[in-house]
């Protein structure tokens, strides 16, 4: 039982509620692979900046103690979702990952932080990066493929290939992945 706090589960429906949000998402801002999540971000209105440029001591204090990479909150005063990146996004794979990541935040309606929040952002911004369909359909069979075809680390293709060989295994292609593939 304590396992399970300490590291929870995603639940099927949890993933398919990820991936259907990805799969409108694609669709809605007709992407194409690989995606650019600062774009993506950019057109849905919210506001990404580093964190040197944000004025909020608490948001920067909780940044810095807890070493993220990213967080996200809504502005009221903009009245937009401002997603803010630290330093150590020092690349623009984990830049990317990181903004997909807090998009995720925002799409699934997260208010607080925990770690069955973080896992789904976590899916939400892999599966958005590289989804399984599309894997398939770019024919990305390896690391490296996927690596090269969808512009993301070595560690992100990793996973997202373990994923993909589970979604092939477990004949992966629900109706939703595959109006992804389709579109």
């Amino acid at each position: 039982m304590e396992n399970d706090v300490l590291r929870p589960r995603l639940t099927p429906g949890m993933y398919e509620k990820i991936e259907k949000d990805v799969v409108k998402l694609y669709k809605e801002m007709d992407l194409s692979i690989p995606i650019e999540p600062l774009e993506i971000a950019n057109r849905l209105g919210f506001i990404v900046k580093s964190i040197v440029e944000c004025d909020i001591e608490e948001i920067v204090e909780t940044m810095k103690r807890k070493g993220l990479d990213g967080l996200s909150y809504y502005d009221k005063d903009e009245k937009t979702y401002v997603i803010v990146l630290n330093d150590n996004c020092y690349s623009k794979k984990r830049e990317a990952f990181t903004i997909m990541h807090e998009i995720g935040h925002i799409r699934l309606g997260h208010k607080v932080s925990s770690p069955l929040a973080e896992k789904m952002a976590n899916f939400y911004a892999s599966y958005a990066l590289v989804p399984s369909p599309l894997v398939k359909y770019f024919k990305a069979y390896s690391v490296d493929d996927i690596m090269e075809i969808f512009q993301v680390s070595r560690l992100c293709a990793y996973y997202c290939h373990t994923r993909f060989m589970k979604w092939v295994l477990y004949g992966g292609g629900q109706k939703h992945e595959k109006e992804l593939m389709n579109f």
